[in-house]
């Protein structure tokens, strides 16, 4: 299997004694928020629609130091708080619908 974009280029998400066990350390947004994020979220549509963005966004680089993900913190924050509440519906939902879901709050989705 060949590996492409952001994950042969070297810039692997931070594993191990920075993070939980089971979690991978992800930077978000303008000033590189670092968050926790389950492993297993990688696997998800959102998730894999951010790596698309972060891959478009910096040409299959990742800026060093880390892996990066292109969206406002805050708009992050609500995935993961989706992501970790008993309703599944949302583990489905790729990166358009949340950011939908997001804009219906009266969020502004523009940065996003």
């Amino acid at each position: 299997m060949q590996e492409r974009g952001i994950f042969s280029s070297g810039c692997l998400p931070a594993w191990g004694k920075d993070a939980q066990t089971g979690y991978a350390i992800v930077y978000v947004g303008f000033e590189r928020r670092r968050f926790e994020m389950p492993a297993r979220y990688f696997n998800l549509p959102v998730i894999a629609g951010l790596l698309e963005k972060a891959e478009e966004d910096f040409g299959g680089q990742q800026p060093a130091g880390g892996l990066f993900l292109p969206c406002e913190p805050v708009f992050f924050q609500w995935i993961l708080d989706r992501l970790a509440g008993a309703d599944r519906r949302f583990f489905g939902l790729g990166l358009p619908a949340f950011r939908k879901l997001f804009a219906g709050l009266g969020e502004d989705v523009d940065s996003i």
